[in-house]
């Protein structure tokens, strides 16, 4: 059982890296691997340290980094390529992953280069 968790959870993180704009619930992602919800989302937890949501959140703001560190779209324009719908919110997100509010990443970035 511990080997299907373990599958599972490693199986769900490649969905979500191939496309993590459109993100199942909770139950279809555990329907597709065939688990609980409640054993996918433990499980996921404790094979990769942080709970989906967590994960999706992270792949969103690793893209958002370097759509700010490569390309000129606005902060806004980001906000919805990475899938949020509210500034406000992606800002939010952006700051407790990356430790900083986008445009102060983007100069950081443009400095260095």
């Amino acid at each position: 059982m511990q080997a299907l968790l373990i599958n599972s959870a490693q199986e769900v993180a490649r969905m979500l890296d191939a496309d993590h704009l459109k993100v199942p619930s909770l139950e279809e992602l555990a329907k597709t691997v065939g688990v609980s919800p409640f054993q996918l989302s433990r499980s996921f937890h404790q094979h990769h340290g942080v709970t989906i949501p967590g994960y999706v959140r992270r792949l969103r703001m690793n893209r958002a980094a370097e759509l700010l560190s490569s390309t000129n779209l606005s902060v806004t324009e980001i906000a919805l390529e990475v899938g949020y719908q509210s500034l406000s919110a992606f800002v939010r997100g952006f700051q407790r992953e990356q430790g900083r509010v986008p445009t102060r990443y983007r100069a950081e970035m443009r400095a260095k280069a």
